[in-house]
């Protein structure tokens, strides 16, 4: 349990820490506009499509959100479970969800649905924070995660 304490509380305040130790080391940042969670399919995908969640990060992140997601989780863990429950924790911190291509079809990603809406957490549309390219390259390593 120690262990799933230390990667949730790691996972909420990354965005924190790097966002105050670039600001404060003379960096550039945008204006903060959030904390959003990124939901998106992982189960039986290559590497779990983390270069999808790693990339929607580096979007959002030079749009001023502060991104949280599952994909930082161990890659060992086989609990679907304890999975689904640790990603519904990180959310729980969030303001806002957004989707990856392919979520639609995501068992998990459609529980991160139900329970962001139940718990008022704020839809923000890839679509309005990316570029068509952007929305592409996302589609793109999805893709390649699938093989």
């Amino acid at each position: 349990m120690i262990d799933l304490l230390a990667i949730v509380l790691m996972n909420v305040t990354a965005g924190f820490l790097i966002h105050y130790m670039v600001h404060d080391y003379g960096g550039t940042l945008p204006e903060f506009k959030g904390i959003v969670y990124v939901a998106g399919p992982m189960t039986n995908l290559k590497d779990l499509n983390r270069k999808s969640f790693e990339y929607a990060e580096k979007i959002l992140t030079a749009r001023g959100y502060e991104v949280r997601h599952s994909a930082c989780l161990p890659t060992h863990w086989s609990d679907y479970d304890a999975y689904i429950k640790t990603s519904l924790a990180i959310m729980s911190t969030c303001e806002y969800i957004t989707f990856l291509p392919g979520s639609g079809n995501s068992k998990g990603a459609k529980t991160e649905r139900a329970v962001a809406a139940i718990n008022g957490i704020k839809y923000l549309s890839l679509g309005d924070v990316t570029t068509t390219q952007q929305i592409n390259k996302l589609i793109r390593l999805r893709e390649q995660a699938g093989k």
